[in-house]
């Protein structure tokens, strides 16, 4: 089965070379299609300097993209031929089967509402991937939080939801995984807490091959011992700017393509370092690609702002692995399990 990937190739500050070389390389390595959105003579000319196949790799003109620091809401009414809405769009109306956004997460959350169809019955969820250190592994493995920009306070039912979608992508994307599910619980009452708990331990008990774990903490998110990690979208935006901030910082002290606001989560830090980790071990920039939009017919994976050429090479493939594997089929078999 092809995969046609379209990339939101203008994302971060319209900077393209990233994107050009992971499509061109892949172009030689692999058989997926990929669909640059952007300035067109811009990006003909970076592609001109790589070793390509001309099959597998096209460019569709956008005549504006989305800043990362831009209002969402705004950017998107003022330019509406922007090249993360045009390669949405093109996704929304089968020209191409997925898409890997980068740059503007509130944007891609709002483009993928407008032209992703939600699966009946699932409650949409915009998930954050992170590299986790499990103490109970000898190498980082794989997490996703969820919910991040969906309803801002979510209830059993859509944790139930939450769950289930978070341990189809894991077992999707990790060969041999069996998904560890934990509870991320802020403010949540003694009554609450044990309700939720023994709902999801009864979700993770009849999907078989998947574990609860409990709740925990909201503020130590990267050393959690689980690999989806379910809130309401109030407390997952907040994981998201911790993370984020970690994640700012990891790539400064690894040289890579962003500067670190030093100021942020600075102590989050301090504690990692008096642990004896180093950045890179709690949180690698290239390790797992994107973060992906759960509930809808098409793939949509979001390339963390600042990721390197491999971490956005790494999506194109997540992408097109997902597609071939069905994922949204996968999600919705389990979710009929659950009920």
């Amino acid at each position: 089965m092809r995969a046609r990937i379209a990339v939101d190739a203008m994302g971060v500050d319209g900077e393209s070379a990233s994107a050009v070389r992971a499509a061109c390389s892949l172009s030689l390595d692999t058989d997926i299609e990929t669909i640059l959105v952007g300035d067109e003579i811009h990006l003909q000319q970076l592609i001109g300097q790589q070793p390509y196949d001309p099959g597998r790799v096209t460019v569709r003109h956008a005549s504006s993209w989305i800043e990362p620091d831009e209002a969402a809401t705004v950017a998107m009414r003022r330019k509406k031929r922007n090249s993360l809405a045009l390669a949405g769009s093109m996704v929304g109306e089968g020209e191409a089967d997925a898409l890997v956004a980068r740059g503007n997460r509130e944007a891609c959350q709002l483009v993928v509402q407008k032209y992703f169809r939600p699966l009946p019955g699932v409650p949409p969820a915009f998930g954050f991937a992170f590299s986790s250190q499990l103490a109970s592994r000898s190498r980082d493995s794989l997490a996703i939080l969820l919910d991040t920009g969906g309803a801002e306070r979510a209830g059993l039912p859509e944790l139930k939801a939450y769950a289930v979608m978070g341990a189809a992508y894991i077992a999707e994307l990790v060969a041999g995984a069996r998904p560890r599910v934990g509870l991320v619980g802020e403010a949540m009452d003694a009554a609450t807490s044990r309700l939720y708990c023994e709902g999801l331990s009864q979700v993770a008990a009849g999907m078989g091959g998947v574990e609860f774990v409990g709740e925990i903490g909201p503020s130590d998110l990267s050393g959690v011992e689980a690999d989806v990690l379910v809130c309401s979208a109030q407390v997952g935006q907040s994981g998201v700017r911790q993370l984020s901030a970690l994640a700012a910082d990891t790539a400064a002290d690894l040289g890579g393509e962003v500067e670190a606001s030093r100021g942020r989560q600075r102590w989050e830090r301090i504690r990692w370092k008096s642990r004896g980790e180093t950045p890179r071990s709690v949180f690698d920039l290239g390790a797992f690609g994107g973060s992906p939009a759960l509930g809808y017919s098409q793939v949509c994976l979001h390339v963390h702002q600042g990721s390197p050429e491999p971490a956005l090479r790494h999506a194109i493939v997540q992408a097109a692995r997902l597609v071939r594997g069905d994922l949204a089929s996968s999600i919705r078999k389990a979710i009929a399990g659950m009920a």
